[in-house]
């Protein structure tokens, strides 16, 4: 993502810069919300089929802890963006108005100004360890995915057989029945014994509840395999533009201050004039940023 022009153009530029900054960060916001609620999803598909199993292999479970390592990339997202709010504030509130004081000496500005460059950016923005962490969830999912879809065909197959006999037993009971009425009937029947009834089996009753058990199964190995493609299709694009939108506003923010050190240092007598910092479009870039470091819950539309 493009990043804002500097802080030293136009104000309507400004404006509209980090407007759309601070809209693209609320919305990625949103989106890490909603993927979340996939993996929440898949938790509450696997919950259902397990019913009352308590055991600790269930896999629920499992899907717990492949979960946890997403949860624990959003909220590492969520200190990233509490720290690049901690930048601007520092940048704006701080920087610009030390810069700008007629009264404070020319090297004391360099050396407060080089501070801010000379900082670290956040780790998610430097390091390879959330490449690592999403490699490492896509390495999961797919193969727990594809177990489990395996033991639900396991449980289907011998229900498939089930049914199979219960129709065989069904049609068999029916010849039975209409034999016996016909022995029953005519027009002698009623001197002729009758045979003692039957109690009938509900086979067709049988036969549906296991019907609908075949197709709760299927309907549930869909179901996943949607979660599953929403999931990876986020996991290949959420962290990328999160990234890239937290990289431009920290490289927009100390290219900013490059230039303001520059100006310093080619002024004879330190003193910068004429700052034109429009605070209330970088008061969008901060709110964005709380938004995106306090949004919990929110998925959003």
């Amino acid at each position: 993502m493009a990043a804002p022009p500097p802080y030293y153009t136009t104000q309507a530029a400004l404006q509209a810069g980090h407007g759309d900054l601070a809209t693209t960060i609320r919305q990625l916001s949103n989106m890490t919300i909603k993927l979340d609620g996939q993996f929440q999803a898949v938790f509450s598909a696997l919950k259902t089929e397990e019913m009352f199993d308590t055991s600790p292999t269930v896999p629920s479970n499992r899907w717990k802890d492949i979960r946890g390592i997403y949860t624990g990339l959003m909220w590492a997202t969520r200190n990233a963006a509490t720290d690049l709010k901690s930048h601007t504030t520092e940048l704006v509130d701080i920087i610009i108005p030390a810069v700008a004081e007629p009264r404070a000496g020319k090297e004391d500005k360099i050396r407060v100004i080089q501070r801010f460059i000379d900082k670290p950016a956040p780790s998610l923005l430097t390091s390879e360890r959330a490449t690592q962490q999403i490699d490492q969830l896509k390495q999961q999912i797919g193969p727990f995915i594809e177990e489990y879809k395996v033991g639900l065909e396991a449980k289907i197959a011998p229900v498939k057989e089930e049914i199979a006999k219960f129709k065989e037993a069904d049609d068999k009971q029916k010849a039975e029945k209409k034999k016996a009425e016909e022995a029953s009937g005519g027009l002698f029947g009623f001197l002729h014994r009758r045979p003692p009834s039957i109690e009938l089996v509900d086979y067709e009753s049988k036969i549906k509840r296991s019907e609908g058990n075949i197709e709760k199964w299927k309907q549930l190995s869909n179901d996943l395999d949607g979660y599953v493609r929403e999931i990876c299709t986020g996991l290949d694009t959420i962290p990328d533009r999160v990234g890239s939108a937290f990289s431009a506003l920290w490289i927009h923010e100390t290219e900013d201050a490059q230039h303001l050190r520059q100006i310093i240092e080619e002024s004879p007598d330190g003193n910068v004039h004429d700052i034109d910092i429009a605070a209330g479009t970088y008061g969008l870039i901060k709110s964005a940023l709380t938004y995106f470091a306090t949004n919990v819950n929110n998925p959003g539309p």
